[in-house]
C-alpha cells in the first residue's frame, strides 16, 4: 500500500517550489535592470522616450495638483499690486523649474505692465500670451515685448497682457476686456497650454493615446519597462499627438471669438509660435486657424532658434563674458542617471532656453530681433521717424 505525507507536507512543496520562482525571477530582473542602469541603452529614441514620460508625468502631476484652477476665470489668475522676487523653485523636476531669482511687479489690473494710461494721441500695441509673453524666469527688462520697445518710434507703447498659464480661453478673455480700448495692434503669442491641458484631461479621461499616469510611473522608476515601452510604443509626443491635436478643437470656439472681436473693431493681429527647446511646436492649431483668417490676420510668424554661434558668442560678449548655457540639461540628465551627451542632441534650442518651455533672454533677444524684422516687413511705416 503506497504511503503519503501529511496533508501540510503535500502543500509546502508546490508553495516553495511557486517562492523560489518567485524569487528567481526577482532576482534576474533586478540582474538585468542593475544591467541595464549600468550599461544604458545607445538608442537616442531611448533617451527621448525617457525624458519625454518624465516630462508628462511631472506636467500632469502639476496640473492634478492644481485642477481646482484651471477652471477658473482670467481674474483669479490675476495678482494686481504684487511686488516681489519668485524665488527659484525647488521642488520641481530641473526640465520645468526656474531656476533663478527675478522680480515681478503688477499693476492695478494685475498685469507685468506699468500702469495702464490710455492716451488719444499715441499708438497703442497688446502683445497678447501665456507664460513665455509674461516673462516668466527674466527680469521685465529682457522680455521681448520690452526689447521690441526699444525698436519702435516715439509715440508707439506696446502693452504687456502675458498670463502665465493662459489658454486660448484665456486669451480671448483677456482681448475681450480691452479690445475696446482700439490697439493699433494686436501681437498674438501662440499658447501651448492648449495641448498641455487637453493631453492631461485625455489622460485622465482614458482617452489618451498615451502611457496613463501609472504607466508613466512604472516606466519612470524601471529602465527595463522603460525599453520595452519605447519598442512597443514609440515616441510618446508623436503617439499622443495626433489625439491630443484633434481634441484642442474645443478651443476653436475661443479661436473664433478672437477673430470677431478683431474683425468687428478693425484691429489688425500679428501671430507667432515660439518652439520648445526640442524644437517642437505644439500651437499649430493656432497658427494653422490665422493663417486661414486674412482679413484680421497680417501674417504668422515661425519663430526660429537656428541662429550662427557667433551671434551667441556676440550675446555671450555684451553679457559681460557669462556663458548662455543653462546647466538645466545637465542636471536633467543627472536627475534621470542618463548620459547627457546622448540626452543633449534632443535639445537643440538648449543654449537659449532656462527650462523646456521659457526663453531666458537670449531667447528673448532673438524672438524680438525677429518679430521686428517680420513687422518691419509687413509695414515699414511702422518703425519709420525713430
Amino acid at each position: 500500500m503506497e504511503t503519503t505525507g501529511p496533508p501540510s507536507s503535500r502543500v509546502r512543496g508546490p508553495v516553495r517550489a511557486l517562492l523560489g520562482a518567485i524569487l528567481g525571477l526577482a532576482a534576474l530582473g533586478g540582474a538585468v535592470e542593475a544591467s541595464f542602469r549600468l550599461v544604458g541603452s545607445a538608442d537616442p529614441q531611448f533617451h527621448r522616450f525617457l525624458f519625454q514620460s518624465r516630462l508628462n508625468l511631472a506636467r500632469w502631476s502639476f496640473l492634478t495638483a492644481h485642477r481646482d484652477r484651471l477652471g477658473l476665470g482670467l481674474a483669479t489668475r490675476l495678482q494686481p499690486g504684487l511686488d516681489a522676487v519668485l524665488e527659484p523653485e525647488r521642488d520641481r523636476p530641473a526640465f520645468d523649474r526656474i531656476a533663478v531669482a527675478y522680480r515681478v511687479a503688477t499693476n492695478a489690473e494685475g498685469f507685468r505692465e506699468s500702469p495702464f494710461a490710455w492716451a488719444a494721441d499715441r499708438r497703442t500695441w497688446f502683445a497678447l500670451g501665456d507664460s513665455v509673453t509674461f516673462g516668466r524666469g527674466v527680469e521685465r527688462t529682457d522680455r521681448f515685448a520690452d526689447l521690441l520697445q526699444g525698436a519702435l518710434p516715439r509715440g508707439t507703447k506696446i502693452l504687456n497682457f502675458g498670463v502665465p498659464g493662459c489658454t486660448s480661453t484665456c486669451l480671448a478673455d483677456v482681448l475681450a476686456r480691452y479690445a475696446r480700448r482700439r490697439p493699433s495692434l494686436v501681437i498674438l503669442q501662440a499658447t501651448g497650454n492648449d495641448l498641455d491641458i487637453t493631453r492631461w484631461r485625455l489622460s485622465r479621461e482614458g482617452r489618451s493615446a498615451g502611457l496613463r499616469v501609472l504607466a508613466l510611473k512604472a516606466v519612470v522608476f524601471s529602465r527595463v519597462l522603460a525599453w520595452a515601452a519605447n519598442k512597443f510604443s514609440g515616441d510618446p509626443r508623436r503617439r499622443g499627438a495626433g489625439v491630443a491635436l484633434a481634441a484642442a478643437e474645443a478651443y476653436r470656439s475661443d479661436l473664433e471669438r478672437i477673430a470677431r472681436t478683431l474683425k468687428d473693431l478693425h484691429i489688425p493681429l500679428v501671430v507667432f509660435e515660439v518652439p520648445d527647446a526640442t524644437g517642437s511646436r505644439v500651437a499649430g492649431h493656432i497658427t494653422d486657424f490665422f493663417k486661414t483668417r486674412p482679413e484680421v490676420c497680417l501674417g504668422v510668424l515661425e519663430v526660429s532658434f537656428d541662429r550662427p554661434q557667433n551671434w551667441i558668442a556676440d550675446w555671450e560678449r555684451r553679457a559681460g563674458g557669462q556663458p548662455a548655457r543653462p546647466d538645466w540639461v545637465t542636471l536633467t540628465a543627472g536627475e534621470l542617471g542618463l548620459d547627457e551627451s546622448r540626452l543633449a542632441p534632443y535639445f537643440p534650442n538648449r543654449v537659449f532656453f532656462q527650462d523646456i518651455i521659457h526663453p531666458n533672454a537670449l531667447g528673448n533677444e532673438l524672438i524680438a530681433a525677429q518679430l521686428r524684422s517680420f513687422l518691419e516687413t509687413l509695414r515699414p511705416s511702422w518703425f519709420a521717424h525713430r
